[in-house]
């Protein structure tokens, strides 16, 4: 009776409680060299069965990233293919971690690891990391280039999409992050951003309100007035210096030409409502203009390549139909860079005025088709930010509608 009835009892009893077994090193080494053998035998079984005694045991599987994590906190790498050939398993066992893993910089590393992975267009490298950050508890916010970690009260910034340079994207967005930080009195996300950035070789001068690079470039800190909209923002105030392996261009030619008088009015005005120190001058410039003085000529660019000037501000901006032959210009123009011409800041301008205009007048069709058209040469269009960035580092503004003439 007591061996044919507690038997089987005792059997349930076991398989209703929860395994608890504690695995040294090296049996998780045997055990992953093991599943390995058989999945490089097709037994597919024995791995699965393999497979199942390391999770009783705590131990999580990363195919992907050939690396295996404990639950409490020990970690390993997985043996190649040739290593299991070669019966090679004490290696992988000297390199077991007994330190628990999701220390600041095993994450920080993981996640240039990822960036690196997303620039080079390996994207399933980028998710595998990604689902290893996310079993460490880690929040990764690609849009403001952040990642935190609550539940062990640690944050970073994320970088590394081209290798070890700091994208002007990267800049400005972390510089941008770290002002809003400021303004809602977050002091230790503020000083981590800034202590990350001075790492990285950009240092931040908020006396001058700009940030210059260690390579020589160099731009505007945003004020609170155009984080929050009331500006819109200027990321290009001041003058880049020339980065190592670009040419800098020749300034463009600007030749004087005589605005009508209603041209000088509107000028004048929006110059007074955007510089309000101004105001004084301008008015005064305005008594001229009403007594028939002369203002001086206002300096216009020369249209680049057959291609029409920028859009000129005007005071009453007369509607007109669907402008089929400003979208030819402007995929001519999108062609002859993809044919190796160097693009210019006014003609990128021209280009994404161009296709502002469209959104204007409601052609979705011809902006979509003009927005994937620009950012298959380089030139991608920020909405939320209300910039364009170019390949080669140069930004810009993306205008606003009532600073367009349709």
């Amino acid at each position: 009776f007591g061996s044919s009835g507690i038997g089987p009892m005792n059997a349930r009893a076991r398989s209703r409680s929860p395994r608890q077994t504690q695995l040294s090193f090296k049996e998780i080494a045997q055990l992953i060299f093991a599943r390995e053998q058989a999945r490089l035998a097709k037994d597919w079984s024995q791995a699965d069965n393999l497979r199942s005694q390391l999770h009783d045991g705590g131990v999580q599987l990363y195919d992907k990233t050939r690396l295996w994590k404990c639950s409490d906190g020990r970690s390993g790498r997985i043996p190649t293919f040739d290593e299991v050939e070669a019966g090679q398993v004490e290696p992988v066992y000297e390199d077991a971690k007994e330190e628990v893993d999701g220390s600041k910089e095993e994450i920080q590393s993981l996640v240039l690891q990822r960036e690196q992975a997303r620039g080079s267009k390996d994207f399933q490298q980028a998710d595998a990391i990604r689902s290893q950050l996310q079993d460490l508890g880690v929040e990764l916010l690609d849009k403001e280039k952040l990642w935190k970690c609550p539940s062990r009260g640690m944050q970073g910034i994320i970088t590394g999409y081209r290798s070890n340079e700091l994208s002007d994207v990267e800049v400005h967005t972390l510089v941008m992050q770290r002002e809003k930080a400021r303004m809602g009195n977050d002091y230790d996300l503020s000083d981590m951003i800034r202590d990350e950035l001075k790492s990285r070789g950009v240092t931040i001068e908020d006396k001058q309100k700009v940030w210059n690079c260690t390579d020589g470039r160099r731009g505007a800190v945003p004020s609170w007035a155009q984080i929050t909209g009331e500006v819109q923002p200027d990321v290009r105030p001041v003058p880049a210096m020339p980065r190592p392996g670009i040419i800098p261009q020749a300034p463009m030619v600007r030749q004087p030409a005589r605005p009508s008088i209603e041209d000088e009015l509107v000028s004048l005005a929006v110059a007074a409502a955007r510089h309000p120190d101004t105001a004084t001058r301008a008015l005064q410039a305005l008594r001229q203009v009403f007594a028939g003085g002369a203002i001086a000529p206002m300096a216009v660019a020369q249209p680049v390549l057959g291609l029409p000037a920028a859009p000129r501000i005007q005071k009453a901006p007369s509607s007109r139909p669907e402008g089929l032959p400003d979208f030819n210009k402007a995929m001519q123009a999108i062609r002859r860079i993809k044919d190796g011409h160097r693009v210019s800041d006014e003609e990128i301008e021209w280009l994404v005025a161009t296709r502002e205009r469209f959104r204007m007048t409601k052609d979705y069709a011809n902006s979509d088709e003009l927005r994937k058209a620009l950012l298959s040469v380089g030139i991608e269009l920020l909405e939320k930010e209300k910039r364009w960035t170019f390949e080669d580092g140069r930004s810009g503004n993306i205008p606003l509608w009532s600073n367009i003439a349709q």
